[in-house]
């Protein structure tokens, strides 16, 4: 873990990076692994907000990359949150998913705030079939999803499913 006089010598812009779980194998999972570890421009601190540290973590922990394992309710985590980024000095959010998109909207003190979108959110694996899901999807992925975009500062999009 990275000390106190190291990380204030450090003249680099922090990007802060919030997902839900780094130790889950995904697409968005790999993206940001790999973009953490060699991308040495910036200094990186990552914040999940699901699941808890396993041996990713640790392998961006011993490449001097500050990871924090965020627990509770949604407000809880936006507490946790806000007391690391007080810390830093105009750090850059960069939210990857809904959920941490959501969590970003209640932090401050951020630079910039921008969202990478990789593709819509809810599925059936996540709400569900039938008639509930199809109305849950539609909240999540055309209401809700606007209106946490319209909050930050860029949003990046790598996938054709989204440009609608």
């Amino acid at each position: 873990m990275a000390t106190f006089n190291s990380i204030t010598q450090d003249q680099r812009q922090t990007i802060v990076h919030i997902c839900r779980d780094l130790e889950y194998r995904g697409g968005v999972e790999n993206f940001l692994f790999d973009f953490l570890r060699f991308n040495k421009s910036f200094r990186h601190v990552l914040i999940a907000t699901e699941g808890s540290a396993g041996m990713r973590s640790e392998n961006l922990r011993s490449s001097g990359i500050i990871v924090h394992y965020v627990t509770g309710s949604f407000w809880a985590k936006v507490l946790k949150i806000n007391k690391i980024i007080r810390g830093l000095e105009m750090p850059i959010l960069h939210s990857h998913l809904f959920r941490p998109e959501c969590l970003g909207v209640f932090l401050r003190g951020c630079s910039k705030k921008i969202t990478t979108k990789y593709c819509t959110y809810a599925s059936d694996s996540q709400v569900g079939c039938g008639v509930r899901g199809r109305l849950k999807r539609f909240v999540d992925n055309r209401i809700l999803d606007y209106i946490v975009t319209i909050m930050y500062d860029e949003s990046i999009v790598i996938t054709g499913e989204l440009t609608k």
